[in-house]
């Protein structure tokens, strides 16, 4: 799926990945095709009711509403790019989520409260000028 080696030995990780850009639609048809094949065995590992995403989501115990907030998130992180004249690529958002928000819960059953915005995290890229959201 990938050659980057942020996913060196991290499969999951790269799932996480692919499972952000799902919830904010920039996913790549190919992408999409691929993971819908690999559904089966994601259902076999992970549970879920036959859609790669939803194993995903049971694998991590994710709420209902994360496909929702992270697409909020995003359009928060979206604005502030544009705000600061400069872009956000989809891909990187999805890095810096999965990195502030998932990283924990492979190990632990985190609660929808506990997600954290990634423009706090973006500062580097993206000056916030005062605002955290």
């Amino acid at each position: 799926m990938s050659t980057n080696p942020r996913y060196d030995g991290q499969p999951l990780l790269r799932l996480l990945d692919v499972y952000v850009l799902w919830a904010i639609g920039e996913l790549s048809q190919e992408s999409e095709e691929g993971l819908k094949r690999m559904a089966p065995k994601l259902q076999s590992l992970f549970g879920g009711d036959g859609r790669w995403h939803h194993a995903i989501a049971q694998a991590m115990h994710m709420p209902g509403g994360i496909p929702a907030a992270i697409r909020d998130m995003w359009a928060r992180n979206l604005k502030i790019a544009r705000v600061n004249g400069t872009t956000l690529p989809p891909e990187r958002f999805a890095e810096i989520f999965v990195d502030n928000n998932f990283a924990d819960w492979a190990f632990c059953s985190a609660r929808f409260s506990d997600l954290r915005c990634p423009s706090t995290s973006c500062r580097d890229l993206l000056p916030v000028n005062g605002d955290d959201q």
